[in-house]
């Protein structure tokens, strides 16, 4: 697939503005999308609260984690 270049600079800078600690969970089919992912999260700077998946069910169980140890500690 090629990348649409013009699509990653807008997605990239809204989400680099962001100003908020909130959690980004990107679920890809494949390694080369993958990569891209990756890419993509260390380009708007975000890895701190932000990893790639290969299936949703594994975005959703660390989203899940992240959220029940953020409360345990905000308690």
């Amino acid at each position: 697939p090629k990348i649409d270049e013009k699509l990653m600079a807008l997605v990239t800078n809204r989400i680099a503005g962001y100003k908020t600690d909130s959690l980004i969970a990107v679920a890809v089919p494949g390694a080369y999308l993958d990569g891209l992912a990756k890419l993509f999260l260390l380009a708007v700077d975000v890895s701190s609260r932000a990893r790639v998946f290969r299936s949703v069910a594994e975005a959703r169980q660390w989203l899940e984690e992240v959220e029940a140890a953020r409360a345990r500690t905000t308690v």
